[in-house]
């Protein structure tokens, strides 16, 4: 090999580096999923576990806060007619009717509180109730749904277990082509740090671009689909803008070459 094509070799080194990192990446990506397949789809099932659990914490708080402040209202209005206070619009009239200081109202206001406040403490609590026996059939179904044979249960489990498996294809693919790219680079007419720039931004972005798959099927069963697509979208897109960069710092250098003759 002559000195001038090992020079040519070294300005693409990172090419050639970065593109065998993902090939390595890749295949021990794929050997992680086949082996550690059922921890992996434990994990993913408790993180879609908790996720419900939060979303039926949210309305549950949601559903008390409106009957809370429901039955403020009814009790400001069940004091403001028992409490001996007559309303600003007939002050007169109320007085007049009691006779007194409001003795009677208050009597009527002790002997009417309990039968207003305790059935609403009753419903509230079948409600809490009916909604854990909810919580609880959702659970049971997901269970029954993960231990049935070939079937990731949820629609989000099968789209989760589909992202991990294409962090390794893209990872495969991205290190055959970062390769391929930086080999061009070596016999194109350029300079030497816009060939290292090229092979660079390309193995780069062919690095991130898998993670972010595996990252958003990780986070997709608690995020859900599209939550997890925009979770890891600042990524996706530096990793698209790189590749692309490179690519076609490649494309123009080539079309240089084959054009000058």
């Amino acid at each position: 090999m002559s000195a001038r094509l090992k020079d040519e070799l070294r300005h693409v080194g990172v090419g050639f580096m970065l593109g065998l990192m993902g090939l390595v990446f890749g295949i021990f990506w794929a050997v992680y999923l086949t082996v550690n397949h059922e921890s992996i789809h434990c994990r993913l099932l408790r993180a879609e576990t908790i996720s419900i659990e939060e979303k039926f914490v949210l309305n549950s708080g949601a559903g008390e806060a409106g009957g809370a402040g429901h039955e403020g209202h009814a009790a400001a209005a069940d004091h403001s007619a028992h409490s001996g206070h007559a309303p600003a619009s007939e002050p007169v009239a109320a007085h007049d009717q009691t006779g007194h200081s409001g003795h009677t109202d208050h009597s009527g206001h002790a002997g009417h509180e309990p039968e207003a406040v305790v059935p609403a403490v009753d419903a509230r609590l079948d409600e809490i109730n009916l909604m854990r026996g909810e919580l609880d059939k959702i659970k049971q179904d997901m269970a029954k749904s993960a231990s049935a044979a070939g079937h990731h249960g949820s629609p989000e489990m099968a789209t989760a277990h589909g992202r991990l498996a294409k962090g390794h294809v893209h990872a495969m693919g991205l290190g055959i082509l970062t390769i391929a790219v930086s080999m061009l680079l070596a016999f194109v007419p350029a300079s030497p740090r816009a060939k290292t720039f090229a092979a660079a931004c390309v193995g780069t972005g062919g690095l991130f671009y898998p993670l972010s798959w595996i990252l958003m099927g990780m986070r997709t069963t608690a995020l859900g689909s599209t939550g997890a697509e925009a979770s890891v979208l600042p990524m996706v897109g530096l990793s698209v803008i790189l590749v692309g960069l490179g690519l076609l710092l490649a494309l123009v250098y080539t079309v240089r070459w084959l054009l000058k003759g």
